[in-house]
């Protein structure tokens, strides 16, 4: 059997930070349980490799900054190589901004790192007026002003491409051996959460329950109005 690679790639506000406390404290190293092994840090390394084309001024931080120095670049792909060479059946990498990904020259680099790994990428929607309302909010609350350039990963209007999954979908499905969509409003309405539905496609139940950044949990003085009203 060929061995795999699941990559959960977002998107932001769909529930993304249980389904990583789920990973960590569940399938994380170094118990490595059911063949499974996942890497216990944000993997927003996989963005940098990547070359992220797009990448807005203010999505860089110190921690990136410093991620861009040459040897740390290189050191960083070593140790994902050196992973996707081992004899794990199953790599799990989770990492929201992946969904921001919208260049081939950002899916050449980033699938050049997986290579001999069956690559199965996974990601939920969410229903886009809530998805935006709640994308502006976490936004405001971490001091990130929206913008008004249309292109900008920041640009949270009605027309934002943030709500183009046709058109990112695509590109997954031209690169990666296999793509699920799961729809987030689905999974809590039917499960409370989305850590589920997840761990089914490892092969597991979650032991416990995982609620972790919900918008209903931001201050209400931080939030920016819903996108789209005055």
């Amino acid at each position: 059997m060929k061995r795999e690679l699941i990559l959960h790639i977002g998107t932001h506000k769909t529930g993304t930070t249980s389904i990583q406390k789920f990973l960590r404290e569940e399938v994380g190293e170094p118990a490595f349980p059911r063949g499974l092994f996942f890497v216990p840090n944000s993997h927003a390394e996989l963005m940098v490799l990547a070359g992220r084309e797009q990448l807005h001024p203010q999505a860089v931080n110190p921690v990136i900054e410093q991620w861009l120095a040459p040897g740390n670049l290189a050191r960083m792909r070593a140790e994902i190589s050196a992973r996707v060479a081992s004899d794990v059946p199953r790599l799990v990498y989770s990492f929201e901004g992946l969904c921001l990904l919208r260049e081939r020259a950002e899916f050449e680099r980033l699938f050049e790192l997986f290579a001999g790994r069956e690559v199965h990428a996974v990601l939920y929607t969410r229903e886009a007026s809530a998805y935006l309302a709640s994308y502006a909010a976490t936004l405001g609350v971490m001091g990130r002003s929206l913008s008004p350039d249309p292109d900008s990963q920041f640009y949270v209007e009605p027309d934002s491409w943030l709500l183009d999954y046709s058109g990112r979908l695509a590109l997954w499905r031209a690169y990666a051996d296999r793509v699920t969509v799961l729809d987030y409003d689905h999974e809590v309405r039917e499960r409370g959460s989305v850590v589920p539905s997840f761990a089914a496609l490892l092969g597991m139940r979650p032991s416990g329950e995982y609620f972790l950044n919900r918008s209903s949990d931001l201050p209400t003085a931080a939030r920016p109005p819903t996108p789209g009203t005055a």
